[in-house]
Order: C-alpha cells, then structure tokens, then sequence
C-alpha cells in the first residue's frame, strides 16, 4: 500500500473517492446487465431467423443438386454465369447502452426474368427461392454482427466490474481502515501526552 497522507483531510477525501467508486461499480453493473439481457434478447432472435433460413437454405440446395444431376452441366453453367440481379443496401444505425450497431437491409432488388423454356423447372425454382431468401442472409449477417460487438462490449465492461471490485475498492478501504486508525492512535496518544504534561505543571505547582 502506497504511503498516505495522515490528515483529517486525506481521510475525508479517501472515503469521498470510495463511494464515487462504488456508485461507478454500481453502474457499470447495471450497464453490463442490460447489455447481457439484450444480448440474450437479440440471440434468440438470431438463432430463430438462423434456423428458418437453414431450412430455407436446404430446399434451394437439394433443387440444385436434383437440377445438376438431370439436366446437361453446360446448360446449368450457361443460366448461372449471367448476372441477374441489382440491389442496393440501406444501412441503420442504432446505439445499445452506447454500443454502436448497423443494420443492412436489401433495397431496390431487382431480379431479370428467366427464360423458361431453357431453364430446368427445378433450377427455376431454386433461384426463385434464393431470390427469396438472399436479403434473409444480410439481416441475419448485420444481426450476428451486432451479437459480436454487444458480446465485447458485455467483455469490456465485465473487466472494469472486476477491476474495481477486486483492485481498486479493496485498496481504497484498506487505505481508509488504515488512516483511521493511525488518525485515533495520534489523538489517543495526543491526549495521554496532554494528560500527562498536565499533571507535570500541576506538580510543578503543588511543589512551590
């Protein structure tokens, strides 16, 4: 422990100090619950939308698979090598107990038409639904995102909790018990010196 000050003063700015920092741990505390709740919050979210959206995934795949396995490779190749759609993405931003976050969304999606008569049904199908399912993958991508930064920011404010509960309080009360005690020894041993130079000159007195 680092020498202090043994004043009056030095004690009262000590303890003024220790309940600054509590009330921070306090608050730090209760930021630190509210990020793991909505964290939890936007998790169920995430892992819901993940879900549907695999199953969503799987259908297109296995459309596919079924289109590639019945139809000639080249013709495949040929329908996939064109670029058919033009899309923009809108970004939100948004702030979670001073976490910032964006959120992407698809705008102004737009998909060519597909010639039918050159194109397996199957394969028609699967692009149909990954139309469908493509600004899905955005959402959910910008929403893992936001998980990511609320999880460091959850991380962050766990170490300054610690950190002051374990380091920093410890050592002030330690600092505060310290001083008070070498405060009441210096007035305790003050009253016994003016105790006694009392009786001295009371001595003094009776003696002349």
């Amino acid at each position: 422990m680092e020498e202090v000050k043994t004043t009056r003063q030095e004690l009262l700015r000590l303890k003024k100090y220790l309940a600054q920092v509590k009330n921070a741990k306090k608050l730090l505390e209760e930021k630190r619950d509210t990020l793991v709740e909505e964290f939890l919050k936007l998790k169920r979210e995430f892992v819901k939308k993940k879900e549907e959206l695999f199953e969503k995934t799987r259908e297109v795949i296995s459309l596919v698979e079924f289109s590639v396995k019945y139809n000639p490779i080249s013709k495949i190749d040929f329908i996939s090598s064109k670029p058919r759609a033009n899309f923009e993405l809108e970004s939100t931003t948004f702030f979670t107990m001073g976490v910032k976050s964006k959120m992407f969304k698809i705008k102004n999606f737009h998909f060519e038409e597909i010639d039918k008569e050159i194109c397996p049904k199957s394969f028609f199908d699967a692009i149909l639904k990954f139309k469908e399912i493509f600004p899905q993958f955005i959402e959910l991508a910008s929403l893992e995102n936001t998980l990511n930064k609320l999880a460091n920011a959850i991380k962050k404010t766990r170490r300054r909790v610690n950190y002051l509960k374990e380091i920093v309080i410890p050592d002030l009360e330690q600092k505060v018990k310290y001083l008070t005690q070498r405060l009441s020894d210096q007035e305790r041993e003050s009253f016994v010196f003016n105790l006694k130079f009392k009786s001295k000159i009371s001595a003094k007195s009776l003696a002349i």
